[in-house]
């Protein structure tokens, strides 16, 4: 049954997503934060090897090889939404381990930011396209259609993440939750996806997106967006130290742990509620059949 409370739908934090915003902070940088998810997830298993980062990127190499299969990083947010992040919220200094300085944003004002998918929503390829032959702006929304039509031409396999969290009010069931949430995806998405397969047919395309405290990891599979596996963010050590350090409403993710100190409950009470508590943080797994639509 489709949960019925209103869905929130929220631009990750740019410390999340802009590689180097915390200055001095190395770990900033999605793409280490996704390669520790594909490798804690069922992915490799499909391969040989772990996934790991080439040593150098000076040809065009792709953002992690499994042996020979190569797999690039791709975000898909606007270039003006990006610039609007970065420009606009208070700036981030790492002085040493543990001791960080918040500085004023870069500038203060407002700029007209495309946004995903509202964009390409309702849009055939041929729309898109003929966007994209008009645009001649480098700012503004026609180039950015034209910049995210160029990432889905990018020949290579591609893993495209979605910089944006999903979340209830109310919470429903997490499998059929995340299932509605991919559904909205296919719908938004569906016709540049495919667009991308029929360039190229034997290239593979996953995409992800965050959903509550999960990477929902997905991929285009005969004309529609097929969920694989949910992951917790908790899985990957980047994430967990950008996000606790840097981002505070994900510090409100252990709310209940404060909530049963200020209860006085024991220390054997609180960890046992605590398991209680997260014991579905395990990966959820839905077979690809279970919500792949147009499929048998």
């Amino acid at each position: 049954m489709m949960n019925r409370s209103p869905l929130h739908f929220k631009m990750l934090e740019p410390a999340l997503i802009i590689k180097n915003y915390v200055s001095g902070d190395a770990a900033c940088n999605y793409e280490t934060y996704l390669l520790e998810i594909i490798n804690v997830s069922l992915f490799p298993s499909a391969f040989s090897k772990r996934f790991s980062p080439p040593k150098n990127q000076s040809h065009g190499e792709c953002d992690a090889y499994s042996d020979s299969y190569g797999l690039d990083f791709k975000i898909i947010a606007s270039k003006t939404a990006m610039q609007a992040k970065s420009i606009f919220s208070p700036q981030i200094i790492k002085i040493a381990d543990g001791e960080y300085a918040d500085c004023e944003p870069k500038i203060k004002g407002s700029i007209h930011a495309t946004r995903f998918p509202q964009a390409i929503r309702g849009q055939s390829i041929e729309q898109l396209q003929a966007i994209r032959n008009r645009a001649t702006d480098k700012h503004g929304i026609e180039n950015d259609i034209r910049e995210y039509l160029d990432t889905l031409e990018t020949e290579k396999n591609l893993l495209l993440f979605f910089p944006y969290r999903f979340f209830y009010e109310q919470p429903g069931d997490l499998s059929a939750d995340i299932l509605d949430i991919v559904r909205l995806c296919n719908d938004d998405f569906g016709v540049t996806l495919d667009y991308r397969s029929k360039l190229y047919p034997t290239l593979d395309t996953y995409f992800v997106f965050l959903y509550d405290y999960y990477f929902v990891l997905c991929k285009w599979s005969k004309s529609a967006l097929c969920f694989k596996e949910a992951i917790p963010v908790e899985e990957s050590e980047t994430f967990q130290h950008l996000a606790f350090t840097y981002c505070d409403e994900w510090v409100q993710k252990y709310d209940v742990i404060l909530r049963m100190i200020q209860e006085e409950k024991t220390e054997e009470v609180v960890e046992r509620e605590i398991d209680e508590e997260y014991r579905n943080l395990k990966h959820l797994l839905v077979d690809s059949s279970t919500y792949c639509p147009n499929i048998p």
